[in-house]
């Protein structure tokens, strides 16, 4: 039975992070073992075994949280608040200066 094996970049495109990250992971040796480094004329590349990429979790891929996006609604909603706070604390802050 032979095993099939993918590139970085596709495990990269299909978690949604950079080949950096996938390659720190493999020369980490923690979440690939099974990879394995192939000589190219034009180079080296690392190929990770199918079924290691497929089981791998994006948290453990890559622990750092990642900011939510906010709808335009709610933004909008922080920047009013803001603005709002800025309005009221205006001519204290002229009245402080005078």
């Amino acid at each position: 039975m032979t095993e099939d094996y993918v590139s970085i970049a596709s495990v990269a495109k299909k978690y949604g992070v950079s080949k950096s990250t996938v390659r720190r992971r493999v020369k980490e040796g923690k979440l690939f073992p099974g990879a394995k480094r192939v000589e190219y004329d034009h180079g080296q590349a690392w190929l990770i075994p199918q079924r290691e990429a497929e089981s791998v979790s994006l948290e453990n891929l890559s622990p750092r949280p990642r900011p939510r996006k906010q709808n335009i609604s709610s933004t909008l909603e922080s920047l009013d608040e803001r603005i709002a706070v800025l309005e009221r604390l205006l001519p204290k802050i002229l009245a402080g200066k005078s």
